[in-house]
């Protein structure tokens, strides 16, 4: 067991040096999807470590394509329609981590994600779910709920008020 959680803890450590340090965005891309598949997996697990672990790992990596935070540019692959679906409606463990626990190490990112499966979702009672999930999120991560304030789309906007105002 020891052994397995020092290899754990070195392939994370070299991922953020490689993430640090490779430039070339073919090369960077490939490598950022495996770590969007991996989390993806430990979400869906509901394996609230790895989940912390793998996040932690690459928070102050930047995208050599745009310079975008990575979790910004990557959190959209690994929390998806399919994860959203499991984690609001899935059958969890009661003693398990809360949806609110395994989405809160992605920040902005994960606010940002909810909004948008928010405003696709023609489900009421998802949909009620997805705004309880926000209103836990939104508190200190404000930026994605007011830019939602300029959307085209009146229920988009609604929603934002409706989530600030438990903010």
């Amino acid at each position: 067991m020891a052994g397995e959680q020092q290899g754990t803890a070195l392939g994370l450590a070299t991922l953020q040096d490689y993430l640090s340090l490779e430039h070339e965005p073919d090369q960077f891309e490939l490598v950022a999807e495996v770590w969007a598949e991996t989390t993806r997996e430990a979400l869906l697990r509901r394996d609230h470590l790895r989940v912390m672990e793998l996040v932690s790992t690459v928070e102050a990596a930047r995208d050599p394509r745009d310079g975008r935070l990575f979790l910004e540019a990557y959190a959209p692959l690994v929390i998806d329609e399919t994860v959203v679906a499991e984690l609001v409606d899935g059958d969890a463990d009661p003693d398990g981590p809360t949806p609110f626990i395994l989405l809160a190490p992605f920040g902005e990112s994960a606010v940002d994600v909810l909004f948008e499966e928010l405003a696709a979702e023609g489900d009421r009672g998802r949909r009620a779910a997805l705004l309880g999930l926000l209103r836990q999120l939104a508190p200190g991560r404000a930026g994605p709920v007011v830019r939602r304030l300029e959307d085209a789309r009146w229920y988009v906007v609604r929603n934002a008020v409706n989530v600030l105002r438990y903010s």
